[in-house]
């Protein structure tokens, strides 16, 4: 049997770290009219899922959140959304 340490190991090895660098100030530079809609770490997770979006498809990225605002925005830019 799975230990919750064993669950949440499987979890992390599914999430991205990205550095805030120069990729991802363009990120937010070319999309700065549709995410200055948007609350300040809202627009940095989506400016990420775009930058991500560039080396994996986008189309295998869902972005999960309970804002509305944040998931409209989101599926404007192409993401597939999931309201929890």
């Amino acid at each position: 049997m799975a230990t919750r340490l064993q669950y949440l190991d499987k979890f992390l090895s599914d999430v991205f770290y990205r550095d805030i660098s120069e990729d991802f100030e363009h990120s937010v530079r070319s999309n700065y009219d549709i995410l200055s809609k948007c609350k300040s770490l809202d627009a940095i997770h989506i400016a990420t899922a775009l930058d991500i979006g560039k080396k994996h498809s986008k189309s295998k990225i869902c972005i999960c959140s309970f804002d509305k605002n944040m998931l409209t925005i989101a599926k404007e830019l192409g993401f597939e959304t999931n309201r929890i």
